[in-house]
């Protein structure tokens, strides 16, 4: 039997995008899908994403960075900084907008899943097994790094991950393989030309009875203004952000600059 399978990450709230990606898996006929976690934020999809992911038959979801967020402790210490406003502000909005059900569900996501497919054995994780974080798994950084997820089982032949928003697919020394859908809602490049194709990214693995059949990298074109509309419309916070993500593909979770302006202009460092 071929397993023809959807590996999918990193939508970050965009519903626009993962729709035209859930069309292309149809199209493309796949069994299941397998999500490699950060499913919300910065984008205003909460409810209607699991919705969509549900209509490809997702069967495998691990948890991201992003989405650990909704379940860390309030630290008034750090109110301050502005950073940590910013993601306060989005998680207050997740959790206003989506239902008890769906939290739960994300908060059952484990960090790693083993999956035995035909002869393979594969792990899946944001980023490395027990660390959904980190700048570990960059895919210009050196092979030692990557060789971590297959350290605590060597009967491992590929490690699914994602986080880093680049599709890439490279080798260890001793011949496994480590794979990267890129990202649904926030495409990344190092390059500027390649920076400007702001295409949805993910993959299908396919894997017969003999091993790995193909390896298939797929990018999906969607509306980026009319997910800016709908984010509008649904009142997302930091919405100035998301336009110019949405422009650009830039991001600014990590400026601190722009977004304690932000955060002062429209009073969301305000905690009473």
């Amino acid at each position: 039997m071929k397993h023809k399978i959807a590996i999918i990450s990193d939508v970050h709230g965009n519903v626009t995008a993962l729709q035209e990606v859930v069309k292309d898996v149809k199209k493309e006929c796949c069994t299941e899908a397998w999500y490699m976690g950060d499913l919300i934020m910065p984008g205003s999809g909460t409810d209607d994403l699991l919705s969509l992911l549900k209509e490809i038959n997702t069967t495998t979801y691990v948890l991201g960075n992003w989405d650990s967020y909704l379940f860390e402790g309030n630290e008034p210490d750090r109110h301050e900084d502005p950073q940590y406003v910013y993601f306060s502000t989005l998680i207050d909005y997740v959790k206003q907008n989506m239902g008890t059900e769906g939290i739960d569900f994300i908060k059952s996501w484990p960090m790693q899943v083993i999956k035995h497919v035909g002869p393979l054995t594969i792990s899946l994780s944001h980023n490395l097994p027990d660390k959904n974080y980190g700048h570990d798994l960059r895919p210009m950084n050196n092979t030692e790094n990557f060789e971590e997820l297959f350290a605590a089982d060597d009967s491992i032949d590929i490690a699914i991950v994602g986080h880093t928003h680049r599709q890439f697919m490279r080798p260890t020394t001793g011949g496994q393989i480590v794979l990267n859908p890129g990202a649904v809602g926030q495409p990344f490049s190092d390059r500027a030309k390649l920076f400007s194709d702001l295409r949805s990214r993910y993959l299908i693995l396919e894997i017969d009875e003999t091993g790995l059949a193909d390896v298939d990298f797929r990018r999906v074109h969607y509306d980026r203004h009319a997910e800016f509309e709908l984010a509008k419309i649904r009142k997302l916070p930091y919405i100035e952000l998301y336009e110019k993500q949405m422009d650009t593909g830039v991001t600014y979770t990590h400026d601190r600059d722009v977004l304690k302006g932000l955060n002062d202009k429209h009073g969301y460092n305000s905690f009473e």
